[in-house]
């Protein structure tokens, strides 16, 4: 079978259309507003790491953050866990251009 040149330039137009509707949507379509650590995770920032956060920060129930670095902070921190815990024996800095919320369970 025979395919012509016309049908392969037809089939290279809507790929590359395709493509290019991709992208549009994919830059436009709002991120998360928040970063949330689920039930069963554990996450560990190590001592010479720096973790920059311009969204919320939700610990679920359940989750944990181990910050033994430094974790910066432009939005809220929402603590879910209703047993009381350490976020950890490094930083953590809030630094949003206004004002900040610790809020949730609020045991830390």
């Amino acid at each position: 079978m025979k395919i012509s040149s016309h049908c392969l330039v037809k089939k290279r137009i809507l790929s590359v259309a395709a493509l290019t509707l991709l992208l549009i949507f994919s830059f436009s379509i709002p991120g998360y507003s928040q970063m949330t650590v689920v039930n069963g995770t554990n996450v560990r920032i190590t001592g010479t790491t720096s973790l920059n956060s311009s969204v919320n920060m939700v610990l679920n129930a359940g989750g944990t953050l181990d910050v033994q670095g430094t974790l910066v902070l432009k939005k809220d921190l929402i603590n879910q866990n209703a047993a009381a815990n350490s976020l950890g024996t490094g930083a953590v800095i809030f630094s949003g251009a206004v004002n900040q919320t610790i809020s949730g369970q609020n045991i830390i």
